[in-house]
């Protein structure tokens, strides 16, 4: 790789970036939501719980990173930047819809595109492992003619872009709807219905519950098996950048308490009496992420795993009425950077810099919290694209440079089409060119 210790050096003063202030319009933001126009994970409530795709109403070369300056290779100027967008499976139904916002992206600065592949363990691509989506051909499991994934690397790899695939990892079924059937390759729950999460009593939730996603149980080993070859089977056929996690979490507290991860705690608690629950869950989602990574290190090293996260990995601040990644839904981030086993965390911050600074639910305290928790991997912002004033994400990607984030992603794209955003961005924060930073820990073949 070019200037790749050149660039490993300046990598980490980039990671380790003191961080500044910055204060921003104080809007109110949206969530998306269940089936609407789904995003990367979301539950509850915009003001307290935000996140995106689920349940709610919506669902280095020379120079000082910090502050969004120029890196410098071989002599030339090089801008070091992840500039990504989510795309849900709900904004494309046809080649020309993928082509169309390929050619948003490129003609405006934007440098990633994070694109839906797979929703309730079904696929938008030639899967071997699950059934082609409903959505594409109108029955679960029937071929529908074309390959929205494979569009979409052609597209968005002609214009420069990277492609990584987005997967809601546990999510299986949509609460509420009837129970699968599909046409080609067995749905999961077709064939293992025991495989899903289940609560304090032991009821699945597969059959009982309402609202949000039916969860496969982290605690089961032959459940992330399956998620594992859905990933392997995506890098192993197709030319994808990145596999980007969402859902990567328990549904939350209560779960999941399926006979069989009852089975292996008591067995683990056996070897470990003072083993707590929660611990052993959070080792459960450890597993996956590290099994993921080592999975795609295997088939081709050079492709990124990053995964969205919670906006609070744990309330150092004292807020009020707000949820947390690590105690209520068992995702620890944290040990996965620091194992090596992940190279982008990506918390979707969907609030407003507070004025001022570090007042409940302030975006600038919870990135800079994420981005020194963080520190040997990559830390992108996650940015809410519906705000009534650019001036507010603006404002937090600034934030985000001086805080010494690798980049961002908004979400989503719907926001951007209906705020029309893009010429917003085009001329003010991403004017300059930029490329994604470099990641000097992976293989140099």
């Amino acid at each position: 790789m070019k200037g790749f210790a050149l660039k490993q050096l300046l990598l980490a003063l980039v990671l380790s970036a003191a961080a500044c202030g910055g204060t921003g319009a104080q809007v109110d933001g949206g969530q998306d939501g269940t089936d609407v126009d789904a995003g990367p994970d979301g539950s509850g409530d915009f003001s307290e719980d935000a996140g995106s795709d689920g349940s709610g109403d919506l669902a280095a070369d020379g120079g000082d990173r910090a502050d969004g300056g120029d890196w410098t290779d071989g002599g030339e100027e090089q801008n070091f930047e992840a500039r990504g967008v989510w795309v849900t499976r709900w904004n494309y139904s046809s080649a020309a819809d993928i082509q169309e916002i390929v050619s948003y992206l490129a003609s405006h600065g934007f440098n990633q595109l994070y694109f839906q592949v797979r929703g309730t363990a079904d696929a938008y691509y030639a899967s071997s492992i699950e059934p082609w989506a409903a959505r594409l051909s109108g029955s679960l499991g029937e071929d529908p003619g074309w390959d929205p994934l494979q569009v979409a690397i052609e597209e968005a790899h002609a214009e420069g872009i990277e492609v990584h695939a987005w997967l809601n990892t546990f999510p299986a079924w949509n609460c509420g709807s009837a129970d699968p059937y599909s046409a080609g390759i067995p749905h999961v729950l077709e064939t293992h219905p025991e495989w899903a999460a289940a609560d304090s009593n032991g009821t699945s939730m597969y059959g009982n519950c309402q609202d949000g996603y039916v969860f496969l149980s982290p605690g089961n080993p032959a459940a992330r098996d399956h998620i594992r070859a859905v990933i392997e089977d995506i890098v192993a056929n197709y030319a994808v950048d990145g596999i980007h996690l969402d859902y990567i979490r328990y549904p939350g507290t209560g779960y999941s308490h399926d006979a069989v991860s009852l089975a292996r705690f008591t067995e683990a608690q056996a070897d470990d009496p003072d083993l707590a629950f929660e611990d052993w869950q959070r080792a459960q989602i450890n597993t996956l992420v590290a099994d993921a990574y080592t999975a795609i290190e295997a088939l081709r090293p050079e492709v990124v795993l990053s995964a969205a996260v919670w906006f609070i990995y744990q309330n150092i601040w004292g807020w009020s009425a707000v949820s947390q990644g690590y105690s209520q839904y068992y995702q620890d981030p944290r040990a996965w950077t620091a194992a090596g086993d992940i190279d982008v965390v990506v918390p979707m911050i969907y609030f407003p810099l507070s004025d001022p600074p570090g007042e409940r639910l302030d975006f600038a305290a919870m990135l800079a919290d994420h981005v020194e928790g963080n520190s040997n991997r990559l830390v992108y912002a996650g940015i809410h694209g519906d705000y009534d004033y650019f001036s507010e994400i603006e404002a937090e990607i600034e934030n985000s440079r001086q805080l010494g984030a690798g980049g961002f992603l908004i979400f989503a794209y719907t926001y951007m089409v209906n705020h029309d955003w893009w010429d917003d961005f085009a001329s003010g924060p991403l004017a300059d060119v930029a490329v994604p930073p470099p990641m000097p820990w992976k293989s140099d073949d």
